[in-house]
């Protein structure tokens, strides 16, 4: 009975401690939340994300203009996107999909 009790004392303690020090804590794993996101911008995005962290090291002419140009071809494949699954969800025969 005293064995079980010293166990039960160190364990309380040592979850005690943990909790305090390191928590356990809880998060959410984002999917593709989007029901428009495509591979093709996918990866334009992060070739953006690349071309933006360049051009934060090496503030030069060439890199911004490259950024740019890839900031606002993510742009239109964004709204190429968007606008082809409305067009999908326009097409079919209940309404209240769209």
């Amino acid at each position: 009975m005293i064995l079980m009790s010293k166990l039960f004392t160190f364990e309380s303690l040592y979850n005690e401690v943990r909790n305090d020090h390191a928590p356990i804590k809880q998060f959410e794993m984002r999917g593709n939340q989007l029901s428009f996101m495509t591979q093709e911008w996918r990866t334009s995005i992060r070739n953006k994300n690349k071309l933006w962290k360049r051009f934060v090291k090496d503030r030069t002419d060439t890199n911004e203009a490259a950024y740019k140009l890839l900031r606002n071809s993510c742009t239109s494949l964004r709204f190429k996107a968007i606008r082809g699954i409305f067009f999908k969800k326009s097409q079919t025969e209940n309404p209240l999909e769209f």
